[in-house]
């Protein structure tokens, strides 16, 4: 049977969905996985050809295309294992929690095939509550991977979380940059690397105005909530209460998160006045999208 109550958050990278999760995951009324991004519909649908071309596409940069089957392998799945246990549960004391979890990614989250059954096995413990999926690739899905998620709920919500355009590009330039050994290009402002990066899928998250008009044509207007970070770093009362009311659950508790905390932090390095220009010139559309939301 598929799940009752879906909720996908969809923000892209860098744009403060970490946040979200860490306001969102104690709630009783909100079923998470012990692993947050599942990329469940990335892997068995593939994502929009369209929605993945990058912001501005070179000849000499050829760029990745996620395709179905090529998400979840079992490499991809050991690793998310490793690295989970390693960074997000090395604190934990209680043994028999610690087992539980080990235990769900044993049984489920490794399990064969990845299809339905999987699916519905991954979520089997979330009732009534919304079972949620924080998968940013979630964004990108094509049309018939929206009718295949519709497929696997009986009620669906999203969220979408923006960023000021510049910051969040600059954000996810240095994510990807930085462990690539290229501090200095950054710290430089070479221009090479700048136009070489907008060049790649990895910019495709930044394309606001052909995301939104995805989302839009392939949910309905109660489905759908529209979040900008900033709004909720200036207003955080009543932006959660927005995402409360958006999914009929009781207030949320929030006292102990920052929103001005960075999670998944990277070194604050300043975008050279060069660059800067750069990212404005390529993201004007993105700036009347943000700006209309």
């Amino acid at each position: 049977m598929p799940v009752k109550k879906l909720l996908l958050s969809v923000g892209a990278m860098k744009a403060g969905t970490t946040f979200l999760y860490l306001t969102l995951h104690r709630h009783p009324e909100l079923y998470f996985t012990p692993e947050k991004e599942l990329h469940y519909f990335a892997h068995t649908q593939g994502l929009s050809r369209e929605l993945q071309q990058p912001l501005i596409p070179r000849d000499d940069v050829v760029p990745h295309f996620i395709d179905p089957g090529t998400v979840l392998t079992h490499g991809f799945r050991r690793h998310r294992l490793a690295s989970v246990l390693r960074n997000r549960y090395e604190n934990v004391r209680n043994v028999d929690v610690l087992r539980t979890i080990v235990q769900w990614y044993a049984e489920r989250y490794l399990f064969d095939p990845i299809n339905t059954d999987w699916f519905e096995q991954v979520f089997a413990d979330a009732g009534d509550r919304w079972a949620a999926e924080f998968s940013n690739y979630n964004s990108l899905l094509s049309d018939e991977g929206w009718q295949a998620v519709r497929e696997h709920c009986e009620q669906l919500k999203v969220i979408y979380v923006l960023r000021d355009p510049v910051g969040r590009l600059w954000s996810h330039m240095k994510f990807e940059l930085l462990p690539a050994g290229k501090r200095d290009a950054l710290i430089d402002g070479n221009l090479d690397e700048v136009h070489r990066f907008l060049a790649t899928g990895s910019s495709a998250h930044a394309r606001y105005d052909l995301i939104l008009d995805s989302l839009r044509r392939n949910l309905a207007p109660d489905e759908l909530l529209l979040i900008r970070l900033e709004d909720v770093v200036a207003d955080i009362d009543r932006e959660m209460e927005r995402v409360s009311d958006f999914l009929g659950i009781r207030k949320l508790e929030y006292a102990n998160i920052d929103p001005n905390k960075k999670v998944n932090k990277t070194e604050d390095l300043d975008v050279p006045v060069e660059v800067e220009k750069i990212l404005k010139s390529a993201l004007v559309p993105q700036y009347n999208v943000y700006n209309s939301v």
